[in-house]
């Protein structure tokens, strides 16, 4: 299924003018990256697999699963630093899941320059300040989406799995029963990734603010070692 918009799905709510992120065109590959509290740095794929229009489904782990501060206000503080984090490197963020030892997001890229590792080292320095004393595992664990998995429903499915974590871990009946799932789209205000009409919006917003140099990005499908 084509990822290009139409104008016939878009839904009212949410719909403005500033200006958002502009995305980019599908061209990425799986990473081997783990997160398991490693000493060492794990291979990575190449470094222009995170950058551009890449999609990255990033999860963060807390040290020995220990428990994040779950509230609204830590809620409201973990939004903005993923807000500037987004900003900074021309990013946007369809879906987020904050569990109790864990994080979830999926970050997309909108102009040539951005830079997903750039942007996940801002989040993590400021965020390990807003969870002392709990620690964040080493590294972060990483799944760059495959063209196949950009997909629209294909990736509809991969949000989907996100959302439910808080039903799959019986802390919620139903993903819409947990207040820590969300979405960021700078620019854009009361996105709710769980409402019916969310995604056929969405689609049409990143295409609407794509960078058409996107397409000129050819990522190197190899793995990397950082050690």
């Amino acid at each position: 299924m084509s990822l290009a918009p139409n104008p016939n799905l878009i839904p009212s709510h949410s719909r403005q003018t500033a200006p958002i992120l502009a995305p980019c065109a599908p061209n990425s590959t799986s990473s081997a990256t783990g997160d398991r509290g490693v000493p060492h740095s794990l291979p990575r794929l190449h470094p222009s697999s995170y950058q551009s229009d890449a999609a990255v489904h990033w999860t963060f782990t807390t040290h020995d699963r220990a428990k994040l501060p779950l509230n609204s206000q830590f809620h409201f503080q973990f939004r903005e630093l993923l807000l500037h984090a987004l900003v900074r490197q021309h990013l946007t963020c369809p879906i987020y899941t904050i569990m109790p030892d864990h994080l979830h997001f999926i970050l997309l890229g909108a102009r040539l320059q951005s830079d997903q590792r750039v942007a996940v080292a801002y989040l993590r320095t400021h965020l390990k300040n807003l969870i002392a004393p709990v620690r964040l595992q080493p590294q972060p664990h990483d799944h760059v989406f495959t063209k196949e998995e950009r997909n629209r429903r294909a990736f509809a499915k991969v949000c989907a799995y996100i959302a439910n974590n808080p039903v799959r871990k019986e802390l919620s009946a139903n993903p819409q029963d947990w207040p820590y799932t969300g979405a960021l789209i700078p620019g854009y205000t009361a996105t709710n990734p769980l409402t019916p009409d969310y995604w056929p919006w969405f689609w049409y917003v990143y295409h609407k603010h794509r960078d058409p140099a996107c397409a000129l990005h050819n990522p190197l499908h190899t793995l990397y070692s950082t050690s």
